[in-house]
């Protein structure tokens, strides 16, 4: 069992607080970090050897550690939408192909293929919400609906962000190989 981590929180030990679904604690280390990175953003003539390329190189590493890859496997974009952009340019997606998403997801993975798909000739296929929060079984549905244009992409994250129903990747990810 995991031991009692309150020390870890600015949270005094007279404070119960359970709202960690729309406001969750941040731990002190966080705090500290970020009030660190605007005090560097706010006066940066103050710190003249700050190294953002030292920074995001140990971020590399960190999240190759989690991962147990390389931190040369590792991409480090300021947001997803950009990551998806970039992606997308190097990508050319036959036409009449099919590209899939999420109804409701975040714009981040789906503006750019809906902004090409005319000018590319493919499509964008929208999951709907299945209601069920079964978000897995209707991407699976979708990868095998039978008729539809070839999929040549799934755009489509491991969890519905406003539901937070988790999505079976493995699954989605054999199924649509």
């Amino acid at each position: 069992m995991l031991p009692c981590q309150r020390h870890l929180f600015d949270l005094p030990r007279d404070v119960a607080y359970l709202n960690a679904a729309s406001m969750g604690l941040l731990p002190a280390a966080s705090r500290d970090a970020v009030r660190e990175d605007a005090d560097r953003k706010a006066r940066p003539w103050a710190h003249p050897d700050f190294n953002m390329r030292a920074v995001t190189e140990r971020a590399r590493r960190a999240a190759a550690a989690l991962i147990h890859a390389s931190p040369d496997d590792i991409a480090h974009v300021p947001s997803v939408g950009l990551a998806v952009a970039q992606v997308g340019r190097l990508l050319d997606i036959p036409r009449g192909a099919r590209v899939l998403v999420m109804e409701d997801d975040h714009a981040s993975p789906v503006f750019e293929w809906v902004m090409r798909a005319k000018r590319g000739g493919f499509t964008v296929e929208t999951v709907r919400n299945p209601g069920d929060g079964d978000w897995t079984g209707a991407i699976l549905a979708a990868i095998e609906r039978q008729g539809a244009p070839p999929l040549v992409l799934l755009s489509v994250s491991t969890m519905h962000w406003t539901e937070v129903c988790l999505i079976d990747a493995a699954a989605i990810t054999s199924a649509a190989k």
